[in-house]
Parts: C-alpha cells; structure tokens; sequence
C-alpha cells in the first residue's frame, strides 16, 4: 500500500519483485519469455513528489568495456512501498563470447558479469547516482544486491587525507618534490552524517607536474601549484585542493664571530646579523639540494670580513656551494686595528713623558728625542687616555695632532677610528708663588692654561699664613680665584694681579713674583 515518506533520510524501501511485466520489458525489451536473472534490491531514499528512481543494467565484457541490456524509470511520488523483483534478461550476454562467464562445474549454467545504476532525480534534477556491482548473475538464480542502497537529494563532495581528517577549502598542501600524497574524498548527505560509497574520478591540473592516482594519489614530480580535482559523475559535483612542489632543501648553519659587525646574506632569506658587541650570531637557511647557494658577506663600520669557512671556504665577500646535506659555514668579522702614536711637538724647551692609561704606550719626550714606547695598535672604536707628565721644574707645553682640542690640559681622550697621532710638547717653567694671610680662612683656585691646579689653602687660626708654589710655562695665563670659609671675607690681591671681580683676578706668566691674597674677620 502506498505511503508517505518523512522529508529526512529515511527507509522507503523499494523491492523489486518477479510479476511486473512492465519492469521486465523494459528491462528487456522485445525479447522473449526465458528464465531471468533475479536482483533483490533495496533502496533507501527520501522520496518527495516529482522524485523518479531511473535504472539501467549493462554487462561487462572481458575487456572491461560496458554492453547496455535495458533501463527502466520508477515514479516516487509519495513513497511506495510497493515490491516488484529486478529482472535482468541475460540472453544478450550469454551469446557475447566476449563476456559470457563459464560456469565452476559443468552443471552449473553459465553466468554474466552486470552493473546496476540507479539516478535518483527530483523535478528532473539529477539528484545522486550510484552504480551497484559487478554481480555475477546467472539465469534463474537470484542474487542479492548489498542493500540497502542509499540515495539521497542532495550530495556534499570534501576532500581529505588518507586519515579521514577534513582538508579546508582554500587549503594550500606544500610538498617536497619527489614527495607524495594520499587523498580521500568524503561522500556525505547534506547533513555530513551520514558517508556515502560514491565513485569520484580524480584529475591533477598538470598529469606531469603533479600527477594524481584513480585513488587519489598525488606525486610531486615538479617544482610550481597544482589544482587536484575530485568529481562526481553526471555533474553531481566537485572538490579541489592545492599542491605547492618545492625543492627539497637541506638546513644550512650561518655561524658569525668577530669582535666586529656585519651580516651574510643568502637569496630568499633575511640577512644574518651580526650585531655590534655581540661577538656571535647564528641563522639557519634552507638550502635546496644541488642548486647553487650564493652568500655574501657584508662588513660593518670599522669592520673587515675574516672569510669564509666551513661547507665554503674562501676568503672573498662571495662565496658560492651546492649543498647535497646540511652543514655550517662560519664566517669571521673582526674589527679594523689603526696605528696611535705619539711624538714630540716643535717648540718643546723641556723634558717629559707621555703615557697611555693602560701603559702601553710610555713615550719619553725631550726637545730633540723621542724614546720609549712610542706606537700601539689599538682596535677601531676603543677608547685611548694619553697623560702628559713634565720633569721635575718644567710645564706640559701642550698638545697637537690628534690631540690638539685638548690644548694645554694633562690628558687627552680620543676614540680610535682610524690612524691616531697626537703630538705634546714641555716647556721650561717660572716657579711661582702664592701666599695666604690674614685673621681669617679660605682657598684660592688656580688655573693655569685653562687647566686647575692644586687649590691653594688657608686654615683659620692655624699660623697665619700659607705659601703655596707651582710651575707655569712662560706666558701662560693664570687665574686666581678665591673663596673666603664662613663667617671670613676676602680682602683681595696684591696689586701685581689684574682683578676681574671682587675675588678674582689674572695674570700672564713672564716672570716669577710673590703674589697675595688675604682673608680676615668681616
């Protein structure tokens, strides 16, 4: 009896049973009455108006090759539960030599290799379709067919890989050439629940670049992007995925020293660095086995470039390898040395020495001589203190060269960057002298060249008085500051020092005389 069908997946069950006279002709047409191969099958389907079930049988001969035997067309309006058997007339094949199976034992009849399709279709839309067998069918035997069969309105085709798990549209696989991978295509309901055996043909959109396998397996044979496709017959519908062949590449190690900075740099990869003060660096580049692999080292400021060692050694800024594994290639950056020097400066009238802070250069400096250890080799960017010293009794007369900013001061502090000569001079010098006196207590400061001395002290309540003596280089400037201690003033210079203010005064060193400052009770 006739019955309706719930809209979702359900088990509308058509059976096909021996009677139908219709079926059999059209599943055989115009041929005589004979014994039938019998197929029970079973279909199960959502079956709303206007859905029809079209079958078609055909026959395999030896060569794989299809004979068509009939087709028949079932209308589903509403469901039906009705049950009609599927006969199949076999008189066709028997006669084909080419197909006709021989029976196991003489007894037996002989038997024919048939495929089954069923096209499921709404409002004559192709909806699915699925070809049952082969099933080896003899006339007057029934077979059963695997049932259920299932059809369904709407099929949903996604890719995935040989472990079921779902590969995402858009998805971008990168393999290495020579490489391989398995595919598989997931064939469900619309409602992904429920997996459907449909078979898809696959096609690659390059067979020479990355060929695909009827099942689904890709082969990396040359570098580029390739579309993989997996398609249902009849236009049921479609799946694609990307492949991206690459070479196979190999790990190579840039390993970096030096007490310098710089950077190797490979095409397609960002430069490795080697930063100021870092002494090391390392990167890692993939190299693709048996190209040719460019390097090229680059020096930083103050830097020279030490070579190449390692999987490529040379001593140039280039260097070129083809590597067949992975490997380290070293390269060295030390920093640029210069030459510091020092030497006499003309007009020199004394003695004395000049010496750096680390003492590596001690340089005895008379107005004709030059001895001691006069020139080093310092490192680019490192920091040289040269101390000017005068014998007993004479003056530093100054500096030139690379020193002459320094003028008349006892030191000069330069950064090497490059050759560095610096010049100094000594003078005979005036001894000169200057008391403190008075009630009261203070200081006074002395500069001499632009250069402070020794403060000049004064203790109240000591013994009065204090004198003070140091030697200065004919014509230098003096300057005489002071500074009364509380509750004290100061009551100022003699008159052999030009004032300049209420406590400071100045002279030019031509000859030595007694100078004085006082500080008393206010």
């Amino acid at each position: 009896m006739p019955r309706a069908l719930p809209s979702s997946l359900a088990a509308a069950t058509l059976a096909l049973l021996a009677g139908c006279a219709e079926v059999r002709e059209a599943i055989a047409p115009g041929r005589a009455a004979a014994p039938r191969a019998q197929v029970a099958l079973r279909v199960a389907l959502a079956a709303p108006d206007g859905a029809t079930l079209a079958l078609a049988t055909a026959y395999l001969r030896g060569d794989g090759t299809r004979v068509p035997i009939g087709t028949s067309r079932v209308v589903l309006d509403g469901a039906t539960s009705s049950a009609v058997p599927l006969a199949i007339d076999l008189a066709s094949c028997l006669a084909d030599d080419a197909a006709r199976v021989a029976p196991e034992r003489p007894s037996d009849p002989a038997a024919c290799r048939v495929v089954v399709t069923l096209r499921y279709a709404i409002e004559g839309t192709l909806r699915d379709a699925v070809t049952i067998g082969p099933l080896v069918l003899a006339p007057g035997v029934a077979t059963a067919a695997p049932s259920p069969v299932t059809v369904v309105p709407r099929l949903v085709l996604r890719l995935a890989t040989l472990t079921g798990t779902p590969i995402a549209p858009g998805t971008t696989t990168t393999l290495l050439r020579g490489q391989s991978l398995a595919l598989r295509a997931l064939v469900t309901d619309s409602t992904l629940a429920t997996t459907l055996d449909r078979a898809v043909q696959w096609s690659s959109s390059s067979p020479t670049g990355a060929p695909v396998t009827p099942a689904g397996v890709v082969s990396a044979l040359a570098d580029g992007t390739y579309t993989i496709t997996a398609a249902l017959p009849d236009g049921l519908g479609s799946a694609t995925t990307t492949v991206r062949v690459v070479p196979p590449t190999v790990p190579v190690t840039l390993a970096l020293s030096g007490t310098g900075s710089g950077t190797v740099s490979a095409a397609g990869a960002a430069p490795c660095t080697l930063a100021p003060g870092a002494s090391t660096a390392s990167c890692t580049v993939d190299a693709t086995i048996g190209a040719p692999l460019v390097l090229t080292a680059t020096p930083g400021s103050f830097t020279t470039f030490g070579g190449f060692g390692g999987l490529c050694a040379s001593a140039a800024t280039t260097c070129t390898l083809t590597p067949t594994v992975g490997g380290t290639v070293t390269a060295t950056f030390p920093l640029q040395s210069f030459p510091v020097s020092v030497a006499a400066a003309p007009g020199g009238t004394w003695s004395g020495s000049i010496r750096s802070t680390d003492g590596a250069i001690d340089c005895r400096i008379t107005p004709s001589v030059v001895t001691g250890t006069c020139t080093v080799v310092r490192p680019a960017l490192a920091t040289v203190t040269l101390t000017a010293i005068a014998d007993t009794t004479g003056a530093f007369g100054g500096w030139g060269g690379a020193c002459a900013a320094s003028a008349f001061a006892p030191s000069c502090t330069r950064t090497v960057t490059g050759p560095l000569a610096a010049t100094g001079a000594f003078s005979t010098a005036l001894e000169q002298q200057l008391t403190l006196g008075g009630s009261g207590g203070g200081r006074v400061d002395v500069t001499v060249d632009g250069v402070a001395r020794t403060p000049c002290t004064l203790v109240a309540g000591g013994s009065g008085s204090v004198t003070c003596r140091f030697f200065v280089r004919t014509g230098a400037p003096v300057l005489l500051t002071a500074t009364p201690t509380a509750p004290f003033v100061f009551s100022g210079f003699d008159a052999n020092c030009e004032e300049l203010g209420p406590t400071t005064c100045r002279f030019t060193m031509t000859a030595s005389f007694p100078a004085f400052a006082g500080f008393q009770l206010p």
